[in-house]
């Protein structure tokens, strides 16, 4: 929640002039996409992507690489298979009939 924050923050201070002026223009986010579990069909995500194989395993090897954060490693794979099986069979999003999904909900 703290990131998408972040990105929403930034997105909507974008286009405020800098204090510095010598730092040069202000820059935009011309799209922002925020992970969404897919469970809301009165506002599903917009975007879904099939992680089914290659993907989930790669995203799994990511969150492994960071060995301080999870001290026991033997949670992580089933956890993010669950979810992504989770996100993948979200009412919002069934007619993909993808195994593994993730959701996004895309700011523009």
């Amino acid at each position: 929640m703290a990131s998408a924050r972040l990105g929403i923050d930034a997105h909507s201070n974008s286009g405020t002039d800098r204090l510095w002026p010598e730092l040069g223009p202000t820059w935009s986010i011309p799209q922002m996409y925020l992970f969404d579990f897919g469970m809301d069909s009165s506002a599903p995500p917009t975007h879904f992507v099939d992680i089914t194989g290659k993907a989930l395993q790669a995203k799994t090897a990511a969150f492994l690489a960071h060995k301080t954060q999870y001290p026991n490693t033997n949670f992580v794979a089933p956890f993010l298979s669950k979810v992504a099986a989770m996100v993948a069979n979200a009412t919002a999003i069934k007619p993909a009939d993808v195994p593994y999904a993730e959701a996004f909900v895309a700011y523009f």
